[in-house]
């Protein structure tokens, strides 16, 4: 792929542990916009067929939110959802 995109997009929890997707991760699915943005941390959701097709590598250089695995569902729902501006 020679062009990259980079979107938030929501999956599940039962997704997430089959996965394990990370930042960087190549992945095909079908999402849907969401509808009210400012109701959702994300600008995709509602995400179903996923399929992992390229797995990043772990580098430490990769910047921020984190560079490896995502932190589990339930610490996101402590946290709150965030908005983004």
């Amino acid at each position: 792929m020679d062009d990259e995109a980079a979107f938030t997009v929501g999956i599940g929890e039962a997704a997430q542990a089959k996965h394990g997707f990370r930042v960087g991760d190549e992945v095909e699915g079908t999402s849907l916009p969401v509808q009210e943005q400012r109701a959702e941390p994300v600008e995709y959701y509602k995400t179903s067929g996923l399929k992992l097709v390229a797995r990043s590598p772990h580098r430490q250089e990769t910047p921020p939110p984190w560079p490896g695995l995502a932190p589990e569902l339930t610490v996101y729902r402590e946290r709150g959802h965030r908005r983004r501006e």
